[in-house]
């Protein structure tokens, strides 16, 4: 398993096979969390969303853990939320933001700030539509409609300007309508990575993979390492 120093990259720790794991044994794991982890999981309306929530957290306990910083299982460090629920360590360094849906959970960790968002594929049609022609600048709602956007499409534009309101910490609320991406729609780009390159020198990292689709906002090149049940457990 690698081990990162975080000093150069954006890492990002996915996971999506929660077949066979009760929300009970979730639960055992989580209460091995510091508590000011637990955040709104617990008032979680959904099961499954709670178990997505607490993926999350163990995802984050996981990248510490595995990291070079030599964290244990008790010496986890506290979080706090900003005024818009953004996350962030009360003494570490370190910056990280997680995300998750109805198919997989994200943690992304790094020195420098960073925001992340997912969405699987699961999604309604109609409703994913309305919520990007919300959010999208002319152009890139042009752009959407020239190119017979798919549902793939329209989750790259809607997870990059939620990344990046997560990495400012205030969500959607700022001007999105001037903050275009309409670059990570270009079909000359990979088909499943795509990286953008943006005026103020961070990177969007764009990705597409088995029926999710999720953003990267932040500095540093990218590292994405898909975690399994058991790999969680051996350390947390």
């Amino acid at each position: 398993m690698r081990s990162s120093s975080y000093l150069d990259t954006l890492d990002v720790y996915v996971f999506k096979d929660f077949d066979g794991i009760s929300i009970e044994v979730l639960m055992d794991r989580f209460s091995k969390l510091p508590s000011s982890w637990s955040g709104n999981v617990k008032r979680l309306r959904y099961e499954k969303d709670q178990k997505t929530a607490i993926i999350a957290r163990l995802l984050l306990a996981y990248a510490l853990i595995n990291s070079d910083y030599k964290i244990s299982i008790d010496s986890l460090p506290d979080y706090s939320f900003g005024e818009f629920r953004k996350p962030k360590f009360d003494k570490e360094s370190l910056s990280f933001n997680y995300s998750h849906c109805k198919a997989a959970s994200i943690c992304a960790i790094s020195k420098k700030n960073v925001g992340a968002d997912i969405e699987g594929l699961d999604i309604d049609i109609e409703t994913l539509s309305l919520a990007v022609k919300s959010v999208a600048t002319s152009e890139e709602w042009e752009a959407l409609n020239d190119e017979n956007g798919s549902k793939v499409d329209l989750l790259r534009l809607w997870t990059a300007k939620e990344a990046y309101g997560k990495w400012l910490g205030v969500g959607l609320r700022y001007d999105y309508k001037n903050k275009p991406f309409i670059d990570v729609l270009k079909k000359d780009c990979n088909k499943n990575l795509r990286i953008i390159k943006l005026e103020d020198e961070k990177n969007l990292y764009s990705v597409h993979n088995q029926g999710i689709v999720f953003s990267i906002y932040g500095e540093g090149s990218l590292n994405i390492e898909e975690i399994s049940w058991d790999e969680l457990i051996k350390k947390i």
